[in-house]
């Protein structure tokens, strides 16, 4: 008579083998999926951590280089700011300002400088870009953004004053279109170009006064809030026919609205 003992024994072999298959399996498996899940939420975390970085170096440049239209006398302010691996743009054909008051017209068409297109300001940007994501000094504002769209981070100074006055002062980038890709930190100056509008009237009498941006792609949402920050009394919405924004500031007595010209070098 043959045995069963070999049979149970050769089957208990193989389920050994079977259940240290499975489990080695399993444990491979999760470490795929931990590694993958714990890689791509690190990556996520060290982009993130790198946009807010350039977020705060970006506000601290751009508040160092608004020194240059807020104070009288200083004509040059320096700034470093650590790219990597991200770029950085300059560009003077960009986002466009018009300021319509009341009866008269558009304020700058009877204005000379170089940043001076018609009845409009244009403001030049410079933007600090990694992958999709980006970071602008715009029109003394600071905005943020991506494929899908931008805020603004830093509102460009124009204001309404308890008195009726609307005070606009910003500066006006001038650049031939330079940009820079790097690892390390950058040194960024920004020079007046003795280049500037002033135009100032205290002659009105509760009226309107209407801002008109004509923002570059991708700016558009910033902007809108933007202007919103800034008191508009009207809700500015982004034109898609004529690529233009409109805010209205009412029961305006007088304004004054300040634009200099400044270079920014790397």
């Amino acid at each position: 008579m043959i045995s069963n003992m070999g049979f149970r024994n050769d089957e208990r072999g193989i389920s050994e083998v079977l259940a240290f298959i499975f489990v080695f399996a399993i444990i491979i498996t999760s470490v795929g999926v931990l590694y993958s899940v714990g890689f791509s939420s690190m990556n996520d975390y060290q982009e993130n951590e790198q946009l807010r970085n350039a977020e705060r170096a970006m506000e601290a440049l751009g508040d160092n280089f608004d020194d240059i239209h807020r104070h009288a006398g200083v004509g040059q302010r320096h700034g470093e700011l650590s790219l990597r691996q991200g770029t950085v743009v300059v560009d003077d054909e960009s986002t466009q300002m018009n300021v319509t008051a009341g009866s008269e017209g558009p304020i700058f068409e009877d204005e000379n400088a170089s940043f001076v297109d018609g009845d409009n300001v244009t403001l030049g940007t410079f933007e600090y870009r990694t992958g999709s994501d980006w970071i602008a000094y715009q029109g003394s504002g600071l905005f943020r953004g991506d494929d899908s769209g931008s805020a603004v981070l830093e509102v460009p100074p124009i204001r309404k004053t308890d008195e009726g006055t609307l005070v606009v002062s910003m500066v006006a980038i001038e650049s031939d279109g330079r940009s820079l890709q790097s690892g390390e930190m950058t040194g960024f100056t920004a020079t007046d170009t003795d280049e500037r509008v002033a135009v100032t009237d205290s002659s009105l009498d509760d009226e309107n006064v209407t801002i008109t941006i004509h923002p570059e792609p991708g700016y558009e949402t910033g902007w809108v809030r933007a202007l919103e920050r800034a008191g508009a009394e009207t809700e500015p919405e982004f034109d898609e026919t004529d690529g233009t924004i409109e805010a209205e500031f009412t029961d305006i007595d007088a304004y004054t609205v300040n634009v200099v010209g400044i270079e920014i070098d790397f």
